[in-house]
């Protein structure tokens, strides 16, 4: 079919080759380690314990502003605070 199409529109028949190469290796094995197998486990450790981090940063600033209570005696309900998140 593609043969045909070309002849088409080139005007003239052509013939199509296919060939194939293996694909170059690198030479070395290093026996199955790879970076995410070696560092995956630190580096999404890391992100976690940041955002817990951060997260616990977030609640003593509340605590310590003593947000809720100000809601409270604006008259404002504590469970409507988290309908802006």
């Amino acid at each position: 079919m593609d043969k045909a199409l070309i002849s088409l529109r080139v005007g003239r028949p052509v013939e199509l080759a296919v060939s194939s190469k293996q694909f170059p290796s690198l030479g070395y094995q290093d026996g199955g380690l790879e970076a995410s197998a070696q560092y995956g486990t630190t580096f999404f450790y890391c992100g976690i314990m940041f955002q817990f981090v951060i997260l616990l940063y977030n609640i003593c600033m509340e605590k310590d502003l003593a947000l809720r209570r100000g809601l409270r005696m604006i008259g404002l309900k504590v469970g409507s605070v988290f309908d802006f998140y």
